[in-house]
């Protein structure tokens, strides 16, 4: 998840950048018992790295008292981890925006690659063998992917990163493609439905999978 730019920062700047990143958005107190620092070291820590334009923060409620500020990572941020597929896709689509039949066969062939590259490593004979294997996979690793168990059958895929997101906003294929991946390397066994996508605006695109037996 590093990259050139963000080596620049600080250590403790860089782990809270890191620490907005796997969670999506948080506050300084889970911030501060996530990096072992006092609450008002994280908020001036926080309030640097906005200046900085990498982070921003919105105001939460909950009852009399100060609101809670929430923190996320700004789209500037966000460019601080790879994004070193998107140009090359984004170029693809473009000398292909007039050639469905194409645009079609190239799809097909990246997800057929994807699809196999996953099969070496996703092989477990449940639903949730089969997601723990996949989290792992090197084939997701950009995506910094992580599940939990939501209820009985039932687990949360969520990607914190999306290294196709410059052109996922654009081409929403791309989107299409990474789900049906995922559903694929699940089994028919297993239902894969959308909850949320990082181009309608969330901070990760998380999947809701259903073990149907």
């Amino acid at each position: 998840m590093n990259s050139p730019v963000l080596g620049l920062l600080a250590p403790t700047r860089k782990a809270l950048v890191l620490g907005l990143k796997e969670r999506g958005e948080a506050t300084a107190e889970v911030l501060g018992v996530a990096t072992y620092l006092s609450v008002a070291a994280v908020r001036a820590h926080l309030t640097a790295l906005e200046r900085l334009g990498i982070v921003s923060h919105t105001n939460q409620r909950n009852g009399p008292g100060r609101p809670l500020h929430i923190y996320r990572l700004t789209p500037a941020g966000e460019t601080l981890f790879p994004q070193s597929y998107a140009p090359l896709l984004r170029a693809v689509f473009d000398a292909v925006a007039d050639d469905r039949e194409c645009e079609a066969k190239i799809m097909r062939f990246v997800e057929q690659a994807q699809v196999f590259e996953l099969q070496q490593h996703v092989r477990a004979p449940s639903v949730g063998g089969r997601l723990r294997e996949l989290v792992r996979a090197p084939t997701f690793a950009p995506f910094f992917p992580e599940y939990e168990q939501t209820a009985e059958r039932t687990w949360c895929l969520r990607f914190r990163h999306c290294p196709l997101k410059e052109v996922a906003s654009e081409y929403a294929q791309c989107c299409e493609l990474e789900q049906r991946v995922v559903q694929v390397a699940l089994g028919e066994s297993a239902t894969v439905e959308v909850q949320s996508r990082m181009t309608d605006g969330s901070p990760v695109c998380a999947f809701n999978v259903r073990s149907g037996g």
